[in-house]
Formats: structure tokens, sequence, C-alpha cells
């Protein structure tokens, strides 16, 4: 039976076919597709083919693959077990090829030779002599470009992402390469002369150029490579694969301003994520007229764009096209499999822990007891006994304590216990590295080395800290440094750390050559290193760091992983992070893994059992609904009264693209929002989609509200909040789209919950544990009653309704009755109309007495009886206190009842400030 056919078309490349011939097979025809293949090569060597693989949706099966040559495409489709008879027939197939290239090949290699069950090689286009900046991963494209000068590698690059969708629902949703074409492009990027040389497409460049390329002996193959080791690439492989398809190749640039000028603008980015460094955009015009714009640099909030031609009316919206460029440690990741590919390795004690059980003896938590000095003793002394026990084990010298790990729930003291193991180290002069998967996270940490007054520096990158991220470091600017500002001599960059011990960034900031350029590890070498957030890092971030060197002629930058660069001088690993919260970006998509999920290693951690943060109802709630009844709870405000709900009944969620927003929701959490700001309170607003949150932000700019205190919930732990000063109304620093640096919680939190139909997202208990567990002193959760009740029963919120409104106590609060009046909120308790004083020997809800220290009236806010009614307010209910407390009360109020106001208001805000 014939393959099916179809046919490719391409204009992009002026001087290449423009057409080719797509042959399909299906599993059962791989032996005429290999016929067909060997019929269609060239009659003389070198035989040069192009490879392009798809994964099935999880894991790293490959589902399809295409070889392609100058005109042809053979695609294939794998079933999901290779018979033997059909893996012998692939064999065969390879073995044709002496030369098989491809575009960040190092992951097809990888994947190829564990489903074919055998070595496999091949030569990287996207590394091979082209020259880019600092040895960064080339683009189809750009390499294209670079040896034709008539292609178009802008949309070569579109074509093979698989180009743009522009309408419906899912316009910014990620598209699906096509394999054949990627494969025919790789073809077309070397072509075949009658001389047997292959040369590149362009006549103009040197003929023999990628001919010397190629026989250079730059071959990467699986040979070098173990089959443990091998198994360990093939997840990283596939990792690396389906997050690069998460990456969308539309994005919406929020921006607050456009300056235009003649064929260019200036764009003012409003998020630190809009401020595109060099990509292509599409500029949409209030008339409706679309112009390409090739922005060009970003410098601070600010964007500059060259446009195709001048911009005839006001900007109305920004499309960024393309995919996000490979970050630092992307790129060292993908070279750290390239250098694997290319000679043997040793495997260091740190690999071995975590990837390699078998080869190395497991560890134990405990070991020999650590001498402690009387200073040490004292440290040890503020913690609890879980933190203690960690402590103990980072500061212990002993190997079976060489790796750490620690599980910390919210609130419990995983900053302080890392502060507390640096404290130890400091005074001894021990290196320590301490990093964290975000700024914040990093910020967090400084700021309580910053109050134990223990000598550190912070490094940070110019890009997020100018004109985004100042403010974060206000209180701290002696012990940052730029990355930019490093020195080159590594004495020089001994004065700049002023004999500091302990150095802070981010998990990314390791990857940046500066660090490695300067001799920074030389002067503070790598001994311990901490990971903060490391819940939120999948493993394979660790192979992160850049080895400047040469490699024979490989390449310029060698890289390693991290645990091997510094296997010479590391000796403790701890890690800390919270496996019940926020995941890696893509971690069920991508099938990524977090040090918490390596089996061999989950009995081995520590965990923090006590929390401080969260009033102590919701503490216990969340123990029991998410860590097993583990976890302790220890605080000052002990009343349900941290909780109310909001019954939003005509809220209704709307599509908007992928997502959802729901505008009913909006207009209540502004008016939330308002009284907090008017009684000055630590406030923040989370919600799960990110509709929500830019319709949040939009009135809360109309309104003069802080836009910086909105955020998604995706985007908002490890991140910071919005504070205003007790002492007056104003925010402490000018900025309205800037979060204030008070980290990643606040005293309230107004949580939209966005869905009434399908639970959605609120299904998800890591993002809803985050979002539970980041108010202090108390919560309002706007939402639809019949929505918790019904369709979100079952998810963790949905719980938590059902916990806080027993039959006695109702909880809900109707949305007209908030925008009707003032009603009770947490932190926000009412100055209630005073009744007539009650008659003698008959009992009376007070809401004028006066609170004392002692006063049970005030702290306990017991239910009333269900016969009792409120003047007012019916839903919470104040204490009922003694006939002779409402008699004294009524003589107060016949004495001054100017004065007792007064006194009452006062001592209302007292206790709201939490004076």
């Amino acid at each position: 039976m014939p393959p099916n056919t179809t046919t490719l078309r391409q204009s992009e490349i002026p001087r290449a076919p423009q057409s080719a011939v797509v042959l399909s097979y299906s599993p059962v025809e791989v032996v005429e597709m290999g016929l067909d293949f060997c019929a269609a090569l060239p009659p003389h060597p070198p035989v040069v083919a192009g490879v392009s693989i798809g994964l099935a949706p999880e894991g790293p099966r490959i589902q399809t693959l295409a070889l392609a040559l100058r005109d042809k495409v053979f695609c294939l489709s794998l079933p999901k077990s290779l018979t033997p008879a059909l893996s012998q027939a692939l064999r065969k197939l390879f073995s044709d090829i002496q030369y098989l290239t491809g575009f960040e090949l190092p992951y097809a290699l990888v994947l190829l030779a564990h489903t074919l069950g055998s070595d496999v090689s091949g030569y990287d286009l996207s590394t091979l002599s082209v020259p880019s900046k600092r040895g960064a991963i080339t683009s189809p494209g750009d390499f294209i470009k670079s040896k034709e000068a008539s292609a178009r590698a802008r949309r070569i690059n579109e074509r093979w992402d698989g180009g743009k969708r522009r309408n419906g629902a899912n316009s910014n949703s990620t598209p699906k390469p096509n394999h054949a074409l990627r494969a025919w492009f790789t073809a077309m990027s070397v072509a075949f002369s009658p001389s047997a040389l292959i040369v590149p497409l362009s006549i103009l460049a040197p003929p023999t150029w990628l001919w010397r390329t190629l026989r250079s002996g730059q071959q990467l193959s699986t040979e070098f490579v173990d089959k443990a080791t091998l198994a360990c690439y093939v997840g990283l492989a596939s990792r690396a694969i389906h997050l690069d398809l998460l990456k969308p190749r539309i994005q919406e640039n929020d921006f607050s301003e456009v300056k235009t000028k003649r064929n260019g603008m200036t764009v003012h980015n409003a998020r630190f994520q809009d401020a595109y460094p060099s990509k292509w955009a599409e500029v949409h015009l209030k008339n409706g007229d679309v112009v390409g714009a090739k922005i060009k640099g970003a410098k601070g909030r600010q964007s500059s764009a060259v446009t195709e031609r001048p911009l005839n009316d006001v900007v109305s919206r920004i499309q960024v096209i393309g995919r996000e460029e490979p970050t630092n440690a992307e790129q060292a990741q993908y070279r750290f499999l390239l250098i694997s590919l290319t000679t043997s390795r040793h495997t260091p004690l740190f690999v071995n822990i975590i990837w390699f059980p078998g080869s190395t003896r497991s560890i134990k938590r405990g070991g020999e007891s650590y001498s402690l000095s009387g200073y040490e003793s004292r440290i040890l002394e503020k913690l609890n006994e879980s933190q203690r026990g960690i402590v103990g084990a980072m500061v212990s010298t002993t190997p079976r304590d060489s790796l750490i790990i620690a599980h910390g729930p919210p609130g419990t003291g995983k900053t302080t216990t890392i502060a507390a193991a640096a404290e130890i180290w400091s005074p001894h002069r021990l290196p320590c590295w301490i990093i964290a998967q975000s700024n914040v996270g990093v910020k967090n940490i400084a700021e309580t080395l910053l109050k134990k007054k223990i000598n550190f520096k912070l490094i940070v990158s110019l890009e997020f800290m100018f004109e985004w991220h100042e403010e974060l470091y206000a209180g701290m600017k002696d012990k940052v440094i730029r990355s930019d500002e490093l020195p080159d001599a590594k004495e020089a960059v001994a004065r700049a750390l002023d004999d500091a011990t302990v150095v802070l960034c981010t998990v990314s900031m390791l990857s940046n050559w500066k660090l490695h350029d300067c001799g920074i590890f030389e002067v503070v070498p790598m001994k311990c290193l901490v990971i903060d957030e490391a819940s939120q890092i999948d493993v394979f971030e660790f192979m992160v760091i850049p080895d400047i060197g040469v490699n024979g002629r490989l390449m310029r930058f060698r890289t390693q992983h991290l645990f091997h660069k510094f296997s010479n001088v590391l000796s403790k690993v701890c890690f800390f992070g919270d496996p019940k919260q926020l995941p890696p970006y893509g971690a069920t998509e991508a099938g990524l893994k977090t040090i918490f999920e390596v089996k061999h290693l989950k009995k081995k951690a520590y965990f923090l059992n006590t929390q401080y943060r969260l009033p102590m109802r919701l503490g216990e709630f969340i123990s029991e609904n998410v860590y097993d009844g583990k976890l302790q709870s220890s605080h000052n405000i002990v009343e349900h009264s941290c909780i109310a709900f909001i019954d939003v009944a005509k809220g209704a969620e709307t599509r908007r693209g992928n997502s959802y927003q729901n505008m009913e929701e909006v207009q209540i959490v502004v008016r939330v929002a308002k009284r907090y700001r008017q009684r000055h309170l630590n406030f923040c607003v989370i919600t799960f989609y990110d509709p929500q949150r830019a319709a949040i932000a939009n009135a809360f700019k109309d309104e003069d509200l802080p836009t910086g205190c909105v955020y998604n919930v995706d985007s908002f732990q490890g991140m910071s909040v919005f504070h205003i000063s007790v002492a007056r109304a104003e925010p402490i620093f000018k900025s309205s789209s800037f979060p204030f640096p008070t980290g990643n919680e606040a005293d309230y939190v107004i949580l939209s919950s966005v869905r009434t139909e399908r639970a959605g997202f609120l299904n998800s208990q890591p993002r809803m544990n985050v979002a539970l567990t980041r108010c202090r002193k108390g919560m309002v959760v706007v939402t639809r009653k019949a929505f918790l009740q019904g369709p979100g029963k079952n998810t963790l919120l949905g719980r938590l309704a059902a916990a806080w409104s027993p039959p006695q106590r109702d909880v809900w609060i109707d949305r007209k009755a908030l925008l009707s009046g003032p009603v009770d909120l947490p932190g926000l308790l009412l100055l209630l109309p005073r009744p007539p004083p009650p008659s003698p020997g008959t009992t009376a809800l007070n809401p004028g007495f006066v609170p004392t220290p002692s006063s049970t009236a005030w702290a306990t806010r017991t239910p009333a009886p269900a016969t009792t009614s409120i003047s007012g307010d019916a839903r919470r209910p104040y204490a009922v206190v003694s006939p002779r407390a409402a008699t004294a009360t009524a003589a107060r109020e016949q004495e001054d009842r100017g004065r007792e106001g007064a006194l009452l208001a006062a001592l209302v805000r007292a206790v709201e400030y939490g004076s």
C-alpha cells in the first residue's frame, strides 16, 4: 500500500527548493519507509539528513519521527511500544545516514537512543560554528540567515514554532509544530554538490565551510553515556521539549504608555515580565491597522522599537510574536547535555545521591552530635524543636548529613532556620551560598540575615533591579551587588565582597557568565549550598553552571552540572521547600520532578511542624486538610471571625481567551479594598486567573487604589505585598504598580475565586493552599455561596466554607449588605448603633462596651443565642455581656456620651492596627 502523500511549500529561503513531498507511514510500514528512503538517497556519499521528533503528550515516548532530504520528507508514526522487528528496521534506517543533523539535536539523540535501544550519533546545527552571544543556542532562522543572506529568518522561526493563531478563543494558545517542516528546513540548511562536498546554501559563502566543520570530529553520540545515565538524560530531554511546547508564541504586552516617533516608538511597560529585550511585535492601532515592529531592546521600564511604517493612530494593543528566548539556565542545561554526548564524565557525590542512589551509600537522617559553643547554643534556644533539629543537621560535619531536605509548610520559619545556620557558619568563615527560585525569596532571606547582623552580599541582575525593583533593596543597598557591576579581577571582587563569606542569589543567576568570569567562586567557594523554594525547582535545574574554557573544537564555552563544577569543594547541600504548594511551572505537562519527589529521599526529609503565620482556626484547618494533621499552630488570633465570605449571588464567570473573569466580584473586591485602605491596613488581593487580576488592577487604578497589591496566585508565592504605613494613608513609595517588599504574605487577604459553574483551577490543591495561607490576621473570600455549596464544594475552598458555616454561625455576607453600608470584616470591627439601655435583670448585647486588657467580651467573640438579634448586622454577633456591664455602660453614656464615643473609636482603631 503506497504511503499517504502531501506537499510542503516554502518561500522563506529563495535559493532552496520551494516544495517537498511528504511521505507518511504507519508503524507497520517501517520497512517500506526504509526502502523508499534508501531509493531517494543521492548516488554518492556523504548522506546527510535532517531529523525532527515529536513526543506524546506525556512522558518521553517518541510519537512522530521525521527524516528529510533536500526535497523529500519521510514521516513515521510510532506505536507506544516497539516490537523487535520495528526496532531492528529503524536501526537499519539510521545506519544508512552518514550525517544526521538537527537543531537542538542532543534532546533528539538521547530520546532516539532510548527508543531504539542502540547508540545514535549526529551533528547539532544549533551550536555549529555560528557566531552568537556567549555561545547562545542559535535559532533555525538565524542559522540559515547566516549562510543565506536572502533568507527570511523571522518567518522561518515563526513557521518552525507552528505559525500563529489569530482567531477564536484559543488565539493565544501554543500551536503544535509541524515536524515534517522542521526536518525539511533542517535538510535545506545544507546542500549536496557534485564534488561530494556539503556546502552552505549560499554560493557566496566558503564552499567547504560545513564540510570542514563536520569532518573536524565534533560529533555527538550516546556511546559516551552509560545506560543509567541515559535514562536520566531521557527525563531531561523530555522535560525540555515539553516545556518548550508550553511557551506561548504570542504574548500580550501590558503597557502604561506608548510614545510614537517617526518609524519607531517607546513603550513604557507596566509589568517586569513584559519588558522583552529583543522580539518582533505587532502593534494594533485603534483604527484597526496592524504594524510590524522590531523591539530593539529594553532598559528598565522602557522598550524601544522600530516600526515598519509610521503609526497613524493611537496604539490599542501590542502583541509580542515568537517564543521566549532560552534563559541562561536553559542554555547551560542544553550545553551540559551537549558536552555529555562528546566525552565520558565523572559522576560526583551529590549527583549519585540524587539520581543514582545505587552507586553510593544512601544518606541517613541524624548523625554524630555536633559540639556547640555558648553563642551557638543561644542561637538554637530561639528556635522550636523541629527547627533546631534541621539546623543541627545543617551544621553537622558528618558525611551522612551532607544532604539535607527540609519540608516547611507556610509560616513555619524556613527563612528563620536558614538564617540560624548561616549565623553559626559565619563566625567560622565557612563559605556559604544561599539561593532561591525567585528574587523576592532571596530578598526575604537577606532581610533576616540583616536583622541578625550577618555579613553577606546579595547579587542581583541589572534587568530585575533597574527601574523595577530598587525599592526591594532600599534597606540593604550596601549589601547588594548588581551583576553588571562585578569587577573583572578576582582581587577587586574580594574587595567588593567586603570579607563576606555568605553570598545570596537566584538559581538563574548561577548561570550568569559574569559570575564565572570574575572568579567569585575562588573568593567564596561553594562549600555549603542552601536552596530555598526547592519545591518550585525541577531537579534538572541544577544543571546550570557554565564553565569558561575550551573543549577541543566543540565550542568556546563549556557547561557543567552544578555538582560537577563544585565537586571538589561542595560538602553540604540543603533543600528547603513545600511540595504541598505551587510546583515548578509545567510540572504536570512536562513531568517535572523536584527533590521532594525523588522516591528514595522522601523518608529522609525533615518536617517543620509549627506555623506562626495563620490564625489558629485557619491553621488547624490547613493542617487537617493538607498536611495530614501534622502541622501545629501558634497564633494569638483564635476566633473564627478571622475569615468572612461574601456571597456574590449574581456573579458569573465569563470566558476571556483561555481564561476567566467575573466582573461582579471585581466590584466587591474594590469595595472591600477601599475599607482596608481607609483604615491604612496591610492587605493584598489574590485571584486564580490573570484576566481577573488585570480587571481588578484596572478597577483599582480608576478608584485611585494601589494596583501593586493585586496578584494571580501563580505569581504570588514568593512575591511581595503592598503595604501602607499605619501613620499615613499614602503608600510608602509613589509607584502604584510596584509591590512593597513585605514578603509573600499580608495581614489581610482578599480572595476572588472567579468561577461559578466549574471549579477549574480551584481543584488544584497546591494553588488553593497558597491562596489560603497568605494572611497573618484575616481573609475575605469573594465568591458565590451556591458555587461553594455546589460545583466547588469538594475544593479546599469549598471545604473551608463548610467548616466555617455550622448551623449556629453564619459567616456569609450578602453583597447587597456590603454595597449598601458598612459590614463587619476581619480587622474592621463595626461601631454599631447603640440600642436603648436595657432594663434591669435582662440580657442585652452591648456593642458600646469599652474593652479592657482583661475583657473576655472583646477577646472572645462567642456566638450569641439563636433567639438574639443584633440591630444593623445579625450575621456576626458579639458576645453577650452581663446586666451589670450593660447598666454601667448606660451610666457612662449618660455622663459623657461624646467622650466615651471618642474613646471607643480610638480603642477600635488600636485593636485593628494590632497595637
